[in-house]
């Protein structure tokens, strides 16, 4: 009970601390310095470290299992992000279908990549941000460039 009071002390003491006195305690707590200013992400990392340091952190079995995965654990991660991928829209045609549209004065011609578009040389996720940098005001991509489909 007495290690649960000790830890909840600190927990409180952190609150009154100033970004550079929670950045000074990351790096005693991690060994180096923190990379970040944000306040509520140094509370929230040197709070978690508090409750690790105290309550003994990984066992031996487990950091003995994640030596074992080694290189094998980031291909997994991969693997689980590539399953839950965004499904292609379907308005899009397909990768590398250029898309031409006349606006004002101006022809202006947009490449579909697998993952986004390419205008004039630089890369956007979003065919939006294509048509909001063509105008300079908000648009819906698709409707920008004549890909909305009428329902049937």
């Amino acid at each position: 009970m007495t290690r649960k009071m000790d830890v909840t002390t600190e927990l409180k003491k952190l609150e009154n601390l100033t970004v550079t006195e929670l950045g000074e305690r990351y790096a005693e707590l991690f060994g180096e310095p923190a990379r970040s200013r944000n306040r509520q992400h140094l509370l929230r990392r040197v709070g978690w470290r508090i409750q690790a340091n105290a309550s003994g952190g990984l066992t031996e079995r487990a950091v003995l299992r994640i030596a074992e995965l080694g290189d094998a654990m980031p291909d997994r991660w991969q693997e689980r992000a590539t399953s839950k991928r965004k499904s292609r829209d379907r308005r899009l045609p397909a990768p590398g279908t250029v898309l031409r549209r006349t606006f004002g004065a101006g022809e202006y011609e947009v490449t579909v990549l697998e993952d986004g578009f390419r205008y004039e040389g630089e890369f956007f996720d979003s065919l939006s941000k294509v048509a909001n940098r063509i105008t300079g005001s908000r648009w819906n991509g698709f409707a920008f460039f004549g890909l909305v489909r009428e329902e049937a």
